[in-house]
């Protein structure tokens, strides 16, 4: 029968499960409900078109992927930098199948739930949270306890923009892979000596789940190397050997595989710029790994940190942050020092070998995308551990200030009130941590909402396949509707991948031209932070004219998402009016401004009118964030559609009509830079001799028809 305190241990571990599993699905099917994409939309995608792979080309011989991997030959056999870089773009974000465990599984959703492929990724996603929260609380109840594991969820839950790239909060393959190293390294605390022979093929099992297996492999090897000392090692070398040839195999044998291939996607990047050198670039990386520690730090709740931020007018000067880190550090070696002595082994074992793990990762310099992208993923294990560590600290102190208690005498003395004085500050400290937690959820649910979020057409196949012409050769301009259309139906036409054949030379784009039947590109009001239409007020939508003697009527489509009816005038700075647009809540339609001429070089800008009875809130100016700046202002309207021509050809946008619409980035609150696009379609195609007439603009990627001229 459990005493009291294994009850309550057992119910504070059961409370942090749920709690973790709540808020992380909480976020997700919020995300769900107000975003028509998944998070980090491109990634998404890049994960979701190995899927389609393994059920309609699983040898990756279908025309798509062959004419890309004709492409790609081109252009490492070119050496252009600016051609491999494409080559990244396009056939590494496409060919490589290295998620093939992930990517079964996801196949398997949507042809056993008969799920559109973005749904099954998502259904994957909620599934996928049971499994990393059991992975860690399991991790962190084998090293702390059960009190500090349920408290330690706690803070993790909801920290996605609080870890690096991702944190916790999206099930993704490297996640999945991640968690199962925990798994597994929980399996070899417990039953070392049986599992000892399964060690290769569970970390054949890691790199099935992401080529940054190899690293967590590698990361389980030296763990057990450790933990089981010198001369055991030396007795166990063949299982560590094997391990070690399984790692070796995937990274120097796996190249000369090519149906499919499994290489990592980012084998072939381009190499460091001849204007960096390699410590140049190590001392970009430390300062990213410098953010990633500091950020880690003001999301533990330090009391510390709160004060200096909160109470002293010292900005971003470093005190808070040394203060802060000061006190984690005080903290953290108390909590080692509460530990039992089996379990500090357990753990410096564990810690040494992921620091390590994230030092070669640091190491490791090349120019990629994400710039450090391996170190900030190796880096989330030593947060978790520590942040347990941080936890422990408080518990554990806690459970000897309580236990220690009865035995003072009655008269309170020196001693009691050192022990009620480090009471206080240790409940103030773990109601800090509880109080974080909390206060980050929201930051991170605007984000994940707002940010990288635009539609795809789950039926974009199926239009270019009902186009007047067969589908042999589609030109993409972009990786987006390059993942789109290969998700969605168009496996069995060639790829021609247009900035690779520009970087390259024009005459390969000239031998293909006469296949080439449709195009896709990049819708102009699309961009990373962009969601395909745009919100007027917060975007500073701007209309103006960019062909002469442009006259007649502009119908614009409007919608009012908010509750209360508004009313919106295109005015330009010298008074002219373009039009009064009044919309009930919820409404959407297409308007018609008056005929009239639009002359070149005038801009309208919109306006909203006050309304009669305003709302009564009781607003708190604050500074500008991020995450203030994607919520949405009250009584914005959103720009869908704009057409010079009457819109009854299936078409939003004003192609070579001559308007121009220019907009605010969406990225930084104080950013001014703004973007405009003519609609042009010599800006889209450009270089290209052929006649593109677009068939469908509704949706991030334009589709479009194209002939020779």
């Amino acid at each position: 029968m459990p005493s009291k305190l294994n009850k309550f241990q057992l119910m504070i571990l059961l409370t942090g499960c749920c709690y973790f599993i709540a808020v992380e699905w909480y976020i997700a099917i919020s995300s769900i409900e107000k975003r028509t994409m998944p998070l980090v939309p491109l990634d998404s995608a890049i994960y979701t078109i190995r899927a389609v792979q393994i059920q309609e080309c699983p040898l990756q011989n279908c025309a798509a992927l062959q004419s890309l991997k004709e492409s790609a030959d081109l252009a490492v056999q070119s050496g252009n930098k600016a051609a491999i870089t494409a080559k990244d773009q396009s056939y590494n974000y496409v060919v490589h199948q290295y998620i093939p465990f992930f990517a079964a599984i996801m196949a398997g959703f949507h042809t056993v739930f008969d799920l559109e492929w973005f749904s099954a990724y998502q259904l994957l996603r909620m599934l996928g949270t049971p499994l990393i929260c059991l992975a860690v609380v399991l991790l962190l109840r084998q090293l702390f306890g059960e009190t500090t594991a349920g408290l330690t969820l706690m803070l993790l839950a909801g920290k996605g923009i609080h870890l690096p790239i991702t944190g916790l909060s999206l099930v993704i393959p490297n996640n999945l892979a991640m968690a199962a190293a925990m798994g597994i390294w929980v399996a070899i605390f417990r039953y070392r000596e049986r599992l000892r022979w399964w060690l290769p093929g569970l970390i054949a099992l890691l790199i099935s789940m992401h080529s940054l297996g190899q690293g967590w492999g590698a990361l389980t090897l030296l763990f057990y190397a450790l933990l089981i000392g010198w001369q055991e090692m030396w007795r166990q070398k063949f299982i560590l050997c094997a391990g070690l040839t399984v790692i070796a195999l995937h990274m120097f044998a796996v190249p000369f595989w090519e149906h499919p291939s499994l290489l990592p996607p980012y084998r072939h990047r381009v190499p460091t710029p001849d204007d960096k050198s390699y410590l140049d670039l190590l001392s970009a990386y430390l300062r990213i790994a410098q953010g990633a520690v500091a950020n880690w730090i003001a999301s533990l709740g330090s009391i510390f940190f709160w004060g200096l931020e909160n109470r002293l007018p010292i900005g971003n000067f470093p005190l808070r942050w040394l203060v802060a880190g000061a006190e984690v550090g005080v903290l953290g070696m108390l909590g080692f020092y509460l530990l039992p002595a089996d379990k500090k082994r357990d753990l410096l074992a564990l810690l040494t070998a992921a620091g390590l793990f994230a030092l070669v990762a640091l190491l490791y310099v090349q120019k990629q995308y994400h710039p450090a992208e391996v170190f900030l993923r190796a880096w989330n294990i030593p947060a978790i551990l520590l942040s347990g560590l941080f936890v422990h600290a408080m518990t554990a102190s806690l459970a000897r200030l309580r236990s220690g208690w009865g035995v003072l005498p009655g008269v309170v003395h020196l001693q009691s009130t050192i022990r009620l004085v480090m009471l206080l500050i240790m409940t103030i400290q773990l109601g800090a941590i509880l109080v974080t937690a909390l206060r980050q959820i929201p930051d991170t649910l605007v984000v994940h909402n707002n940010s990288n979020n635009y539609t795809l057409n789950p039926r974009a196949g199926q239009v270019l396949h009902r186009n007047a012409r067969p589908c042999d050769t589609v030109l993409y301009t972009h990786p987006i509707p390059l993942l789109d259309l290969l998700i969605h139906g168009a496996m069995s036409c060639g790829a021609a991948y247009l900035p690779l054949f520009q970087a390259i030379s024009p005459e390969h784009l000239q031998q293909r031209l006469p296949r080439i039947t449709q195009g896709a590109s990049l819708h102009p009001l699309v961009n990373l932070w962009n969601t395909g239409t745009l919100p007027v007020a917060r975007r500073s939508v701007e209309l103006s004219v960019w062909k002469p003697d442009l006259s007649g009527e502009i119908h614009l489509l409007l919608r009012n998402p908010g509750d209360a009816q508004v009313v919106w005038r295109l005015v330009a700075a010298d008074g002219d009016e373009g039009g009064r647009f009044e919309l009930a809540p919820q409404e959407e339609r297409w308007f018609t401004t008056p005929h009239r001429a639009w002359p070149m070089n005038k801009t309208f800008r919109w306006q909203m009118e006050p309304p009669e009875n305003p709302p009564v809130t009781s607003h708190k100016n604050g500074p500008v964030t991020e995450s203030s700046f994607h919520k949405d202002l009250p009584g914005d309207i959103i720009l869908a559609g704009i057409r010079l021509k009457a819109p009854n050809d299936g078409l939003f946008w004003p192609w070579d009509e001559g308007i121009a619409i220019s907009f605010k980035k969406d990225r930084r609150p104080l950013d001014p830079s703004r973007i405009t696009t003519r609609f042009a379609v010599e800006d889209t195609f450009s270089n290209v001799p052929l006649q593109f007439k677009p068939v469908s603009d509704r949706f991030a990627t334009v589709l479009w028809e194209a002939r020779q001229p």
